[in-house]
């Protein structure tokens, strides 16, 4: 009907005090606008439809980075990052100029984006919606509990709305061809914008200086002249312009309304400093003094006896101080010296969050804290990232023209190639108002958790579940399987009414999910040469049915399968997805589990065509693992139990690093400190106390039959402080050294 209830088109402001502003001026206040959360659920179904038509006829630039799925700030600065050191390598002219919009999103003309939206091709109910969505619309503010009357918006997205960032969008979904609009060159404009936040820049050979002023200055006419179109202006006072290249003293003349624009020499997008020697020291300063700050914070909530936990400060750890460090570092090509500054101050933070002191080993202390350096963290987050781009269609030209620079992410870009592969083809997943291609049942009836129930009750129920809800249909078992000892992955299937099995050997060490998510591919190509025929799909990977079931976030193997399934179901077939509990007795399964085991060891067994980028992330995450500083040494030490007390904590934190407070510790800093045991004479270091001084032999006694009821020797402080023992030994063992600690009062001499 196009009509929507006036409560959805109102909106209810709440200024916010923005931190560190003037209470006493109106521009100090972030407004909050409140919608209807009923009016939101159809702005949601209505966008999931806009952006399978937009992203289908391509319709926004692949410059946009903003609110499109796949996507984020990192790719507007990769491109920019790498663009910069490409010029500083080759010695060219790189100018850049950071556009400002004036109210961009409370100032677009409504006519300028269903004008857009016709235009790309948006026709019927979802154009009369967003018509009528922007139309007519309200807003009162609310503060201290009395409302404003109602003042009604002609013009911007509403704020709060899930669709007006798309909106926006597709309102200056033209603006990179406008800017372009004139002589064509061997050099183009390159544009990076998220949201409002647009970035502009030429780079050239270092003697076509003028040429590249030129061509920015005609870039910002012609912006100008297009963004007048939809009610928008640039300011000139809030945009600025960065010169790089080899001649320092040439100056960059811009200007926008005939305001000239200033030439600064360093500049801030999206939260990364940039400066004009492509140095990123401002980067990296702003990096440490939010590392400073997040790590005093820390400081107040831990102390070296009391406080929070370990655990949850180094939760904080990583958000406050990590994060930051990963935002944008990561992309761009820091010396040794910068990272090693940022190592210290990572050092700095991990000590306060465990209670050890300043001379704590730094590498015992990322070991203890189960961290890998900034930098090995740093390389996977680029890694990461540069995954993201190329399983994402918009950002292809991303990654193609990364690759063709001289920066530190273009070298990246080949170790991620060395280790995973090339990608594969995109498939994309259906649209979204067509109904579920997959139909998988995770469950079985009446069958609650598998630990609490025996295989035979659970091969019991699974058969009497297959019977009654897929009576007279073929049955296709699969499994996939993992092997660690000799790092293979395999994948089985095998039809029960023929008799047909199949297996494969990936070429590289999967997860399972991936693994299984093969072996549905390798079934349906079982299917593929019988009549069409109801089958069921029955496999016991509740992780690899539940990414078929939502294609549109699920990885590209999934997708492959989804998209296989739809062409089998267009010849005939009927093909439906059951989980079954594994190992429980159900014969079809336990015969695809042993074509998987055999399948490991028969050296003839064919290759699967799932490619190592299937798994890419998993891939580079035990690559990264692999450069542990501590793994030169041996395996990393089994982890602390949780829920121990932050004083008791401290002590084994510093008893594994080497830096207790034992008298023979003590000693090493104060010249004017005994070395000796204060009970018996003996040498006062960790070892005595833990293991030989007689001051504690009957609570030692006590530990060592703990310890020797897990069959744990407990003669030597390593042999204390790392126990080989599986999982749950060892947190009887630490619980059991925790108590000794606490008993002794060590905890408070240590």
């Amino acid at each position: 009907s196009a009509v929507l209830p006036p409560e959805w088109r109102t909106a209810t402001v709440v200024p916010v005090l923005k931190p560190g502003k003037p209470a006493d001026q109106l521009s100090s206040y972030r407004p909050i606008a409140l919608t209807s959360c009923v009016g939101k659920l159809l702005e949601r179904i209505v966008m999931c439809r806009l952006v399978h038509h937009l992203e289908t006829v391509g319709a926004l630039p692949d410059c946009y980075a903003g609110f499109r799925r796949g996507r984020c700030t990192a790719d507007a600065i990769a491109d920019l990052a790498t663009t910069l050191e490409d010029g500083k390598a080759r010695r060219r002219t790189t100018g850049v100029v950071f556009l400002d919009i004036a109210s961009a999103f409370d100032g677009v003309l409504h006519s300028a984006i269903v004008d857009s939206l016709t235009r790309l091709g948006v026709r019927g109910r979802a154009l009369r919606y967003v018509r009528a969505f922007l139309q007519g619309r309200e807003a009162r503010i609310r503060a201290s509990g009395l409302y404003s009357a109602p003042r009604t918006l002609t013009r911007g997205v509403p704020q709060g709305s899930v669709l007006s960032p798309l909106l926006f969008s597709v309102a200056l979904a033209a603006l990179p061809h406008a800017a372009r609009v004139g002589p064509r060159y061997k050099v183009p404009l390159q544009i990076a914008t998220y949201a409002d936040d647009v970035a502009i820049w030429v780079s050239d050979h270092g003697g076509r200086r003028r040429f590249v002023q030129d061509k920015l200055q005609r870039a910002l006419t012609n912006m100008e002249y297009y963004l007048a179109t939809l009610g928008l202006t640039l300011l000139a006072p809030k945009s600025v312009a960065l010169y790089n290249g080899p001649h320092r003293t040439f100056d960059l003349t811009l200007s926008i309304n005939g305001r000239p624009l200033e030439l600064r020499r360093e500049a801030t997008y999206l939260g990364l400093r940039v400066d004009d020697r492509v140095t990123w020291e401002p980067a990296v300063r702003d990096a440490l003094r939010a590392a400073r700050t997040t790590t005093n914070i820390l400081r107040l909530l831990g102390g070296a006896r009391r406080g929070t936990e370990q655990r949850m400060m180094l939760q904080l750890y990583r958000g406050l101080t990590l994060a930051r460090v990963l935002y944008a570092l990561p992309l761009l090509a820091l010396t040794e010296h910068q990272w090693g500054r940022i190592e210290q101050a990572q050092r700095v933070a991990l000590r306060v969050c465990l209670g050890v002191p300043r001379h704590a080993s730094s590498r015992l202390t990322l070991a203890e804290a189960g961290v890998n350096t900034v930098r090995n963290t740093a390389g996977e987050r680029a890694l990461r990232h540069l995954i993201r781009m190329q399983e994402t269609p918009s950002a292809a030209s991303l990654v193609a023209r990364i690759s063709g620079r001289r920066a530190q992410l273009a070298d990246t870009l080949t170790r991620l190639r060395d280790i995973a592969g090339a990608p594969v083809r995109y498939t994309a997943p259906p649209p979204p108002n067509e109904p579920p291609v997959v139909v998988a049942e995770l469950l079985v009836s009446n069958l609650s958790a598998k630990r609490n129930v025996q295989p035979t009750v659970a091969r019991q129920l699974t058969e009497h579940h297959c019977d009654e809800r897929y009576q007279g249909w073929a049955r296709l078992y699969t499994d996939g399987s993992v092997r660690d000892s000799t790092r293979t992955a395999t994948a089985a299937a095998f039809r029960e009414d023929t008799g047909r099995t199949a297996a494969e050997r990936l070429t590289f060490h999967a997860s399972s999910t991936t693994a299984e998510l093969a072996a549905l591919q390798l079934g349906l190509r079982l299917l593929d040469e019988n009549e069409p025929a109801r089958v069921v799909v029955l496999a016991d990977s509740r992780a690899a049915l539940g990414l078929l079931r939502s294609p549109d976030r699920s990885p590209q193997l999934a997708r492959e399968v989804v998209a296989r399934v739809g062409e089998l179901q267009v010849k005939g077939w009927t093909i439906a997805f059951q989980w079954l509990p594994s190992h429980c007795g159900t014969s079809g399964n336990e015969r695809a589990d042993q074509l998987a085991a055999w399948a490991h060891d028969d050296p003839g067994c064919p290759l699967s065509p799932v490619p190592p980028f299937a798994d890419a992330r998993l891939l580079v995450r035990r690559r990264v693992a692999l450069s542990h500083p501590e793994l030169e040494r041996g395996p990393l030490p089994p982890r602390l139990p949780r829920r121990l007390t932050r004083g008791v904590a401290a002590v084994l934190h510093r008893l594994r690093t080497g830096s207790s407070f034992t008298p023979a510790g003590r000693a090493r800093w104060r010249t004017d400190h005994d070395d000796s045991c204060g009970h018996c004479g003996a040498h006062g270091d960790a070892e005595h106390l833990m293991c030989h001084c007689p001051r504690f032999s009957d609570a030692r006694a006590n530990l060592g039959h703990a310890y020797g009821a897990l069959g744990c020797p407990s003669g030597t402080l390593d042999e204390l402080l790392r126990p080989r023992l599986p999982r749950a030994g060892t947190e009887r063992a630490f619980r059991a050294l925790a108590t000794y600690l606490v008993s002794t009062g060590l905890t408070d001499v240590m």
